[in-house]
């Protein structure tokens, strides 16, 4: 049976904005993600049967969703489960049917995929029809996976709305894809490096569950020691600390 996943912090933030719920289909990270690049990393059972996050050769910051299911053992096998279900479908069909009768029927909204991308043309294809046969639910995400959402943005019926998310493989065919209307959103490691690129940046998830506009995603999780990116996030939480201690 699929599994689908009652709203985190940054989705309640959006539950309140929408008045409604929010879920999140997710899949193992890394593993589902074939255009990711800058933040290719993945849960990875060892020989001893302890999880493990491992970077890909060119990650630049760390997937955060890729850390908890290092860390969390429930998490990694509800994801894992779900991508075994969909990657076994044999046919769109199939999956479309799977995935319809998981859907959570008091859901405003659906989140593709906090943990996880459209692994193939298929399986983008299958939310597409799920979409369409549920005009009600508003399901939104992030992609890397450009080449799938340019070749199949004819049956992308309204409810369903996905962001570019940059830093992939394929950020040479982003242009094209917002050519066609959709927008990107930019990971930042500071605020004032939004401010200097003139984008907003997306603290409730609302601009990518009805997206006008190009935005920016503030960098967040568990990042590598001595790299930038770690060094964002110690300064983040420094900050945050301080604020509330002078308050």
């Amino acid at each position: 049976m699929l599994y689908f996943s009652k709203a985190n912090t940054k989705l309640k933030r959006l539950e309140k904005v929408i008045k409604g719920k929010v879920y999140s289909f997710d899949l193992l990270s890394g593993h589902t993600c074939p255009f990711a690049k800058d933040c290719k990393s993945m849960a990875i059972v060892q020989s001893d049967g302890r999880l493990k996050v491992c970077d890909g050769p060119n990650t630049v910051f760390r997937c955060f969703s890729a850390t908890q299911e290092a860390m969390w053992k429930c998490v990694f096998d509800k994801r894992a489960m779900n991508t075994k279900i969909c990657q076994s479908a044999k046919t769109i069909a199939q999956l479309v049917d799977a995935l319809s009768e998981a859907l959570p029927m008091d859901a405003k909204a659906i989140r593709l995929h906090v943990a996880g991308d459209f692994f193939n043309k298929d399986y983008l294809t299958a939310w597409c029809y799920v979409a369409e046969n549920f005009p009600d639910i508003r399901f939104y995400g992030y992609t890397k996976c450009i080449p799938f959402v340019i070749a199949l943005r004819h049956i992308i019926p309204d409810n369903m709305k996905l962001v570019l998310s940059s830093g992939g493989t394929a950020d040479k065919d982003i242009s094209i894809a917002k050519a066609y209307g959709f927008y990107e959103a930019i990971v930042v490691y500071y605020e004032k490096q939004a401010e200097a690129l003139s984008l907003e940046i997306d603290h409730n998830d609302y601009h990518a569950y009805e997206p006008t506009k190009d935005f920016a995603l503030l960098i967040h999780g568990t990042q590598p020691k001595n790299t930038l990116a770690g060094k964002a996030v110690w300064k983040a939480r420094h900050d945050s600390r301080r604020n509330k201690t002078s308050q």
